[in-house]
């Protein structure tokens, strides 16, 4: 599931876009590079399921959308590991 959010502040150029999310697969890590099992949507669940959440804000150009900056969060969980990834590109020049 995931979830858009619009965003401008008044006599400013820039326009925010902000996305979340939420990912829940009953797959283990194994299972979901095995390209040769299918996935089952009625399987429930479990202990080792993989579980993952996301936000990114973009900003873009009001005038012609063009991207700016970029900052993404992620969170996996997998059983008992937990990861945790942050990164922010942002335009230089142009």
């Amino acid at each position: 599931m995931s979830l858009i959010k619009l965003y401008q502040k008044k006599k400013s150029n820039r326009i925010e876009v902000l996305q979340t999310g939420k990912s829940v697969d009953y797959r283990t890590v194994e299972e979901l590079f095995d390209s040769g099992r299918e996935y089952n949507p009625s399987e429930t669940i479990h202990s080792k399921s993989l579980a993952a959440n996301h936000s990114a804000i973009y900003t873009l150009n009001a005038e012609d959308f063009s991207v700016q900056k970029v900052k993404a969060e992620f969170d996996v969980q997998i059983a008992d590991y937990e990861k945790s990834i942050t990164f922010e590109l942002e335009k230089l020049a142009g």
